[in-house]
């Protein structure tokens, strides 16, 4: 399994198929933002290295999603669905900026993710890693080859990661305001 079909696996697992109660969509980032420095320092590390939820930095993660929980009256559906956001905003942000340094253009690549709303919608069910592939071939042909070419990691494999995580913020936020 490459590893961005693994990252794809626990973010679907962690949740994003579960309808969420009704809850303000402002309140989505209250776990990351009740973290101080050094713990989301960690938060922020765990996903780089895509650590295990038994680690430390996300039992840090999980008792301030309990807090948020207890504040603004989250349902489980909601409290899953803000983990999912925050996780892959910032898993969706270090893909970016390594894309970047790359001198990939991510900011039309997203702008194209999130004009198709069927991929975003298939990021949701089991065929969401073929959906990713499909949406990457749909990609010009230039831009393929510039990826694919990259010598410096697998390029088209972190777009991979990217496109997975941009996906999971989109749909995690839409489901967290569902009313």
């Amino acid at each position: 399994m490459r590893p961005w079909h693994l990252s794809f696996a626990l973010i679907a697992a962690a949740g994003l198929a579960f309808p969420a109660a009704a809850a303000d969509p402002a309140q989505i980032t209250c776990p990351a933002d009740a973290l101080n420095a050094s713990e989301r320092e960690g938060l922020v590390d765990h996903v780089r290295r895509q650590g295990r939820p038994t680690e430390p930095a996300m039992q840090v993660f999980y008792r301030s999603v309990d807090g948020c929980v207890a504040r603004h009256g989250w349902s489980a559906g909601a409290a899953r669905l803000s983990i999912v956001y925050n996780l892959a905003f910032i898993g969706s942000r270090q893909t970016r900026a390594s894309l970047e340094q790359r001198g990939v253009d991510v900011a039309a690549i997203e702008q194209r993710l999130l004009a198709d709303p069927e991929t975003i919608a298939a990021s949701r069910t089991d065929s969401a890693p073929e959906a990713m592939v499909a949406f990457y071939n749909r990609l010009d042909a230039a831009t393929r080859q510039r990826l694919e070419a990259d010598e410096r990691e697998d390029t088209a494999e972190l777009l991979g990661m990217f496109l997975q995580y941009r996906a999971a913020v989109e749909t995690s936020r839409a489901d967290f305001a569902v009313q």
